[in-house]
């Protein structure tokens, strides 16, 4: 009698880890979902932008941006934020699905800097959603792209748990 478990094929997926903790959880949890997760902790705003521009390349199509943000973009501490005119004028992320965790990313600029950087898809909270949001969101939306859900369903399933998770949209049009 055999019992050798079979192979099951992994998705990938890169975490970039910008003073976020949920970043451990999170690489934990896609581990569970069966993805092979590459962990890129930021020291620097210069090493965030050369993820983000190619310099240092993002060999996965999933990414995740563990951040925070506000008003003026991403924030880094020490550093100045990351804006959205940085993203547009640096970030080269052709056909790479981005999920991004930090309050206000999925304002209007920053849905266009990444639709200029060739995403296939950006998504992100168009607001300050409370607390642990983000983590319920991504381990919703995470879940259903493990199972096959396309990114606009997953999305939709995602939003769905409460107020807060229905602050992260795709840009319209997409």
């Amino acid at each position: 009698m055999n019992h050798e478990v079979p192979y099951v094929p992994k998705k990938t997926a890169t975490i970039i880890a910008v003073d976020d903790p949920s970043a451990t959880a999170l690489r934990a949890m896609l581990e569970i979902y069966n993805y092979r997760v590459t962990t890129h902790w930021i020291g620097s705003r210069t090493e965030l932008v050369m993820l983000l521009d190619g310099s240092l390349p993002l060999e996965d199509e999933f990414v995740i941006l563990a951040c925070h943000g506000d008003e003026q973009g991403i924030v880094v501490p020490g550093e100045p934020h990351l804006t959205a005119q940085d993203v547009a004028e640096r970030a080269k992320l052709q056909d790479k699905t981005v999920l991004s965790l930090g309050c206000k990313t999925g304002n209007p600029d920053f849905r266009q800097a990444f639709q200029r950087a060739d995403t296939d898809a950006y998504v992100a909270p168009n607001d300050y959603p409370d607390g642990n949001t983000a983590l319920v969101f991504a381990a919703v939306f995470c879940y259903e792209l493990s199972k096959g859900t396309n990114v606009a369903e997953a999305i939709q399933k995602a939003a769905s748990v409460d107020d807060e998770t229905a602050m992260f949209k795709l840009p319209e049009g997409r």
